[in-house]
This record gives structure tokens, sequence and C-alpha cells, in this order.
């Protein structure tokens, strides 16, 4: 998802002295640029809408809390359209498509350069069997913002053309992953077909991609203990998840479209302006430094019910004890962690010490 689109030629910017830049950027509050009806709304219920919305995104992970936030942000501040567009992702992955598709609409029209409301109306419309109005959703979400990965990924698996004209940093899209998402795209209900993609994109570090395809794969198939088990695994590492100005974008774009296109920008021309760039990081990384450990105990306590699934499908899966005795420990439960570990089987040590390390240390 991408935010809106916000101009800096870099003739005027080399004129702004850093300091006064860092002072605008900082200063702005958060979603300034949302719309003119948000910032006439009384400020009162419309910071009270951003806080739920930070409180979903950035502390809750299961997906029944964070609709309850977001609909509670829409209630208080309609003209808030990152509300409106969270809403509807949520309604869409529970399949209320009708639902979902109101509140992306009310989305674009509260603001028509908000691209990532755009592309989830392409999702949706992809999902529905609409392809020529999926296309023309994410052409329109390009426009408004040439870089949504998202929606040039779309937009190349539905008409076949490359994902891009130029070869992408780091080979993020090589063949092999491409090719395994079209598997997806051809198999939508294949359990397995989302675990190999899921697989595929923990190993490229795309943590937040892979979780999605793991609980695509519980969803098709509620006893996939492996599955359960993974998406554990990501859910502990909480670091990685949170790792990366790249994967932080996301996120960031919904509470601050501004420093959000800043830094896309700024990791877009990084080898003309590296101290530029280091700045807007900067920013990146303090604003979202704020949450963190609320964010940490949310994942734990998620880990902790996959890793309770993980052994009702599969009781002899020591490494799925193991790491249940960890977080015990980790959230202060030393009683549960004792039973954890009193009931482990044998565990080769080095796998153990491997585990381990897995879950992030402060």
């Amino acid at each position: 998802m991408q935010g809106k689109g916000f101009r800096m030629h870099r003739s005027r910017r080399s004129a702004i002295p850093l300091s006064t830049l860092l002072f605008l950027l900082v200063g702005l509050p958060l979603l300034a640029q949302e719309t003119q009806a948000t910032r006439g709304k009384k400020p009162e219920p419309c910071t009270e809408a951003k806080r739920l919305i930070w409180e979903g995104l950035y502390h809750r992970v299961n997906p029944d809390e964070k609709k309850a936030l977001y609909a509670e942000a829409v209630r208080i501040c309609p003209a808030f359209a990152s509300a409106h567009n969270l809403l509807g992702a949520i309604h869409a992955r529970k399949g209320m498509f009708d639902k979902a598709q109101e509140e992306f609409e009310t989305a674009i029209r509260l603001n028509p350069q908000f691209a990532s409301p755009r592309y989830n109306l392409g999702v949706l419309f992809e999902l529905r069997g609409d392809k020529a109005r999926a296309i023309k959703a994410y052409e329109t979400a390009l426009k408004i913002s040439p870089t949504h990965l998202g929606a040039q990924r779309r937009l190349s698996l539905l008409t076949g053309m490359p994902f891009t004209d130029r070869t992408p940093p780091q080979a993020l899209y090589d063949r092999s992953l491409l090719q395994l998402e079209r598997i997806v795209h051809q198999n939508p209900d294949s359990a397995q077909a989302h675990f190999d993609l899921a697989e595929a994109y923990a190993t490229r570090g795309r943590y937040r991609d892979a979780i999605a395809q793991y609980r695509e794969v519980i969803d098709r198939q509620p006893d996939h203990a492996e599955a359960h088990y993974k998406l554990a695994l990501l859910y502990l590492n909480h670091t990685r998840m949170l790792g990366g100005a790249q994967v932080e974008h996301r996120i960031l774009e919904e509470l601050d479209p501004v420093l959000a296109e800043q830094l896309a920008r700024a990791i877009h021309a990084r080898e003309k302006d590296d101290g530029y760039l280091a700045a807007v990081e900067k920013m990146a990384r303090d604003f979202f430094s704020r949450g963190e450990e609320a964010y940490e105990r949310s994942a734990y306590e998620e880990a902790l019910q996959h890793l309770r699934n993980t052994l009702l499908y599969d009781k002899d899966h020591p490494e799925a004890r193991f790491l249940m005795g960890l977080v015990y420990t980790r959230l202060g439960k030393s009683r549960e962690a004792l039973q954890e570990y009193e009931s482990l089987k044998p565990i080769d040590r080095e796998k153990a010490e491997k585990l381990y390390q897995q879950i992030s240390h402060p």
C-alpha cells in the first residue's frame, strides 16, 4: 500500500537547511495530509481515531481486535480515509466483500489520491472474478503511486506482462518467486501452494507477506500443524518483522503519508543524497520505536495460540513445546513454562539453541 503523492524537487530540497526540513517533517501531525474534511472535524475524536489506528496496526495481531479498533475509528471520525480502508481490508479477509467495497469506495471518495484503497479494490475485484475492473484499479493505483509494488505485482500476474522494466533491487521478485505467485494465482484454494509461497517469502525476509500466506494455509487447512508452527516462529521473531524501512513503509503510510512519501523517495534516490536518506530513515525508526514493547507482547500471545494449535494437531512436536516454555518465561508465567519444560521430550541441544536464538532478546 502506498501513501499519497508528495512532490519535492531536488533543487528546492537542496535549498532548505536539513534542520528546517527535519523540523517540518517531525512537526507534522499524523496524517496531516489526509483530507480537508478530516481537518474540519473536532480534533478530539479524530485524534483518538488516529490512536486507534496506531493501536490496530502496531499493537494488535488478532484480526478481530483490529476490526473493532478500525470500526470505532470510523465511527468517531467518519472522514478518516485510512480507517475506512483498513476496515475494508478486514471485511474482505472475512469474505464480506460488499462491506469491504463500500469501505474502499468511501476511502477513495474522501481521498482520491490515496493509492492503497484503489489497490485493495483491485484485489477485491480479482477475488470476485472481475479481471477487467481489477486491472483498471491497479493501473489507477500505479498512476497515483508508480512505486506501488503490490499493484505492479498483481498487474503483472493478471496481464502476463513483465513485473518491471528494470531489475528490481536485490532481486526482490526473482523468477522462482514469481512462478510460485502464479501457481497461487492459478490455484487459490490450494493450501500447499500458499504454504510454498509463504516459505519463499520467509526465506527472502518478506515476513509480513509470509505471515499472510501462512494464514491463507490455515484458512484452507486448519489442522496444518507446520503452518501454525512457522507462523508462531515469525511472530516470535518480532524484530525481523519490524526491521527495514521498506517493511515499515506499509504501516507508516497509513499514519503519516507525508513522511512515508519522503522515505520512499529518499530510498529511490539514495545514490543522489545519502545524508537525506539517513535523516528520513532515522525519523521512521524513531516513529516506530514508540510501540515496539506493546507489539512484542501481542505477538507473543498470538504465537502461543499457534503453538498450542501445532501441538493439538501434532502432539509429537518437541520444538513447539520448547518454544512455548520460552515464551511463557518471557511473559513472566513461570509455572506454565515449567509445565512445558517438564513434559518436553528429548530434543537435540543444538536445535534447541538455534530455536532459542529465533526469539528476539532485548
